[in-house]
């Protein structure tokens, strides 16, 4: 059901982003909920971007190709990363700004630290730096067919929230359990460690190269009111999230020794 931008007698106007891809089916799921809700433009990279967090191609021009055909909204796919579908997204919406930007639906988790890796989430921290509100998705499962219907009316009751409650420059990270969802969770992000391994190996012409695993480590397992206690429990986790990345604790420690 369309709904009006709370003030304007209008639909809301959402631009629609991803690190899967263009083609991914998680971002064709999102943008078909915003579609019942408003208005939607797609802007989303040519190819896969997972991992990039918040970067840029640098010196590499941005090549920008319209979609045709689609079933949804107005869509573009540009050789950049999910930061740049952002400013990209801006630039060709020209006057108008989006009331909501939506980023995902991620295939994996997004919680914890992985937040700061991730394409999803990088996207929706560059929408807010730029003062619009954003909300990034992800779902935890990210084998196997996904029937992204079983989420849609999940991730409808979010963008509602959004509209209604998030200012301007305002994000929300929200991940999705796999299963037997019993409802959501505000909270915050948990407190994680991470240890990696690096492993040599050897290619087929005996050139060497690494290969790199993380493994986390919760720093408070037992604790209530974290994004990862809430998705081991069953429920959505709702993480409002700051492009300020001050240690005020640290800053108001170090003011004391001077």
């Amino acid at each position: 059901m369309k709904v009006d931008v709370i003030g304007h007698n209008r639909p809301p106007l959402f631009l629609v982003v991803n690190d899967d891809g263009i083609a991914a089916p998680g971002i064709q799921a999102l943008a078909a909920v915003a579609s019942r809700m408003g208005e939607v433009f797609v802007v989303a990279p040519e190819r896969e971007h997972s991992g990039k967090s918040l970067a840029m191609s640098g010196s590499a021009p941005l090549r920008c190709r319209k979609v045709e055909g689609c079933d949804i909204g107005t869509q573009y796919a540009i050789s950049g990363t999910p930061a740049e579908c952002i400013k990209v997204g801006f630039y060709l919406l020209g006057d108008r700004r989006p009331d909501l930007v939506l980023s995902g639906i991620n295939r994996g988790g997004n919680a914890a630290a992985y937040a700061m890796y991730s394409g999803t989430v990088g996207a929706a921290l560059t929408a807010g730096v730029m003062g619009s509100r954003s909300v990034a998705f992800s779902l935890l499962r990210c084998r196997g067919d996904v029937d992204y219907s079983l989420y849609s009316s999940y991730c409808e009751e979010i963008i509602n929230l959004a509209l209604r409650n998030l200012r301007g420059g305002g994000v929300l990270n929200v991940n999705i359990p796999d299963s037997d969802l019993k409802g959501f969770k505000v909270c915050r992000q948990a407190r994680v460690q991470f240890t990696t391994d690096v492993e040599q190996r050897f290619d087929l012409y005996g050139h060497d190269y690494y290969w790199s695993v993380d493994r986390l480590r919760e720093m408070e397992p037992e604790a209530e009111g974290t994004d990862l206690a809430a998705l081991n429990s069953g429920y959505i986790s709702v993480v409002p999230l700051t492009y300020d990345w001050t240690d005020y604790k640290m800053l108001n420690d170090l003011k004391s020794c001077l």
